[in-house]
């Protein structure tokens, strides 16, 4: 009767694995060690974690991953912060595929796009970042950027017209960009 306690207190697991032993008709002299029930236990487990997951725990993990865009988002901007302009985009394509209304994920993605040299796409990205959330400013920025490197400079000036209600210091910038200044002049450029 002393083993029979002494095994139960050790832990709440190798209790149920002595009173699953004893349920199966086996004396208590016969019962296994604390480690062995542990080792079992252990077994038990992994066998469990082996199996594949069922369709109800894939269904909840892709909920889960819908919820969590914001991961996604995370690991573009520090691939992007690592000049890895490729998996940025991948990252911040995920991100709108779980939340398509992210208008800062259009934005990152758009710069990224355009480092690459996909200026179409970056264009693209930039006006639909706009199209959301109209005061995104840093969108109207990198926009007339995109478009005066295709040399749409009616189009890129537009763009210093919309900022100049904004931030008159981001106008600025944009305009000596247009000027044939650097790309990132003053703060303007800045991510």
């Amino acid at each position: 009767m002393k083993k029979r306690l002494a095994v139960v207190k050790t832990s709440g697991i190798v209790g149920l694995v002595f009173w699953a032993f004893m349920a199966a008709g086996a004396r208590a002299e016969d019962a296994p060690s604390a480690d062995a029930a542990k080792k079992k236990t252990r077994e038990a487990i992994s066998i469990e974690k082996d199996k594949p997951p069922t369709w109800r725990e894939r269904w909840a993990k892709r909920r889960q991953e819908k919820r969590d865009y914001r991961v996604h988002f995370t690991e573009g901007f520090l691939a992007q912060e690592d000049g890895d302009y490729k998996k940025a985009i991948r990252s911040y394509e995920r991100a709108i595929k779980y939340n398509p209304s992210c208008a800062s994920a259009f934005l990152y993605r758009g710069y990224c796009q355009y480092r690459l040299g996909e200026v179409g796409d970056a264009i693209l990205s930039y006006q639909t970042a706009i199209q959301m959330q109209p005061e995104l400013k840093m969108a109207y920025y990198h926009l007339g950027v995109a478009l005066h490197s295709q040399r749409r400079m009616e189009d890129a000036r537009a763009q210093i017209e919309k900022l100049k209600g904004m931030d008159e210091a981001l106008a600025t910038d944009l305009a000596q960009v247009l000027e044939g200044g650097s790309e990132r002049p003053g703060n303007g450029g800045k991510q």
